[in-house]
């Protein structure tokens, strides 16, 4: 994708965040360019999905989905990609989902709290009884902004305003969103 290599920023977990504020600086400068542009990120993006396979999923996830559904708990995804159900089916865990959020249908992406207030709307649960979990800053503040419990997956530094941080998603289990649940809760009172 020539406009990734002219903005020279490295696929990594922070890729996202970089990425966001060079097009945001670069955009001011160039505003006919941004349909072109987010054409090329969505086939860049679509080229590294391409070859996804189940052996793809991160640590611990299988898991705790496995332990989720055994405790009847509704799972919904609120990417703000328009490729999320694509990579899903990929990695063999789409069904696993009560709902998934068509980023497309919404006015405002993140870090309003849009995506989640409608994910919420599809599984027919307040807000206020759900766990958001993030790797972007972004994504934190949109969750924050929907009144639920935010976890946090990554640096403490870029994602300080959640409630709960782990460093991946290993961590990840029924017994610590329960944990993360109660002392959140307990705090509310």
């Amino acid at each position: 994708l020539d406009f990734n290599f002219k903005a020279n920023i490295p696929f990594n977990s922070s890729f996202d965040a970089e990425y966001k504020k060079f097009t945001e600086r670069w955009l001011e400068e160039h505003p006919e360019e941004k349909e072109k542009m987010a054409n090329d990120k969505n086939m860049y993006y679509v080229s590294l999905i391409e070859n996804i396979t189940p052996k793809d999923i991160l640590p611990g996830i299988k898991e705790l989905i496995e332990e989720l559904k055994e405790k009847n708990i509704k799972l919904g995804i609120a990417s703000a990609s328009k490729n999320a159900p694509r990579i899903l089916q990929s990695l063999c865990i789409k069904d696993e989902f009560d709902c998934i959020v068509d980023p497309a249908s919404l006015s405002k992406g993140k870090p309003y709290p849009d995506i989640f207030i409608e994910g919420c709307k599809m599984l027919e649960v307040e807000s206020e009884y759900c766990i958001g979990i993030e790797d972007s800053y972004s994504g934190i503040k949109a969750i924050n902004s929907a009144n639920m419990i935010s976890i946090g997956i990554g640096e403490k530094s870029v994602l300080k305003e959640c409630d709960y941080i782990v460093e991946n998603t290993k961590s990840l289990n029924y017994k610590l969103l329960k944990d993360v649940w109660n002392k959140m809760n307990k705090l509310s009172q």
